[in-house]
């Protein structure tokens, strides 16, 4: 799993449970890739620095046009799932689906617009993961915020823990 190289501060490498394969996970950022970071561009996965950085310099009036995933847990804000059910899973198991289904998305075995109609246990799963209207800088939790907003368009954030559950987000515009 080493190459004799060490790993940018706050990476490390993981086996995936899924394929075997390794990936790359960055605990500042969460975000999650398979190629060992500096060896290939990343996809815009930025450190959590330049992500703040980027925040701050954009307009507080700004508006974002984001797609989400959302995957609870019994303790998180809101334990229903889009069905109307109580949602039973430990906050682990909701991480580790997420972290799954992220990774499904990654590596173009699942659209992400699939993934949220499949998955998601939010109102927006019915428009393939699409939140109507767009959401307003200052608005939102702080956590999807932070993440919204240090997306590019059409970029996939990695895993984003907030009280409402666990999100993978997809900046639209």
């Amino acid at each position: 799993m080493s190459s004799g190289r060490r790993l940018p501060r706050g990476w490390r490498s993981m086996i995936s449970r899924t394929t075997g394969g390794v990936f790359y996970f960055n605990r500042y950022t969460q975000t999650m890739q398979w190629h060992r970071p500096g060896d290939r561009p990343t996809n815009g996965h930025t450190s959590h620095s330049a992500q703040r950085e980027r925040s701050r310099s954009r307009s507080p009036q700004q508006r974002l046009a984001c797609s989400h995933i959302l995957i609870k847990h019994k303790d998180c804000r809101n334990p229903i799932d889009s069905n109307d059910k109580p949602v039973t899973r430990t906050k682990e198991e909701a991480k580790l689906l997420a972290a799954e289904i992220h990774e499904r998305i990654i590596r173009d075995l699942i659209t992400f617009a699939d993934a949220a109609v499949g998955f998601s246990e939010c109102a927006s799963a019915r428009n393939q993961g699409d939140i109507q209207p767009s959401l307003q800088r200052g608005r939102m939790q702080q956590s999807f915020e932070e993440a919204a907003l240090a997306l590019e368009v059409g970029q996939v954030s990695g895993i984003v823990e907030s009280s409402s559950g666990f999100h993978i987000i997809m900046r639209r515009e």
